[in-house]
């Protein structure tokens, strides 16, 4: 099979798309952004701040 036939078939480009996705995002979370720590604390406020919300909302 040649470059043009694996990357016309959707199967391959699902996959190669998906594999440079996860490349990516370990790259820019595990390595950069989960050391760090903010990202996750604003996500994890964020998250109970609208939990509350909802909650007090229902009574």
């Amino acid at each position: 099979m040649n470059l043009k036939k694996i990357w016309a078939d959707p199967l391959y480009q699902f996959l190669l798309k998906g594999l440079g996705l996860y490349i990516v995002w370990y790259i820019v979370y595990d390595q950069w952004l989960h050391p760090l720590g903010g990202l996750d604390m604003f996500v994890i406020k964020t998250l109970e701040q609208a939990s509350y919300f909802v909650l007090d909302s229902l009574g």
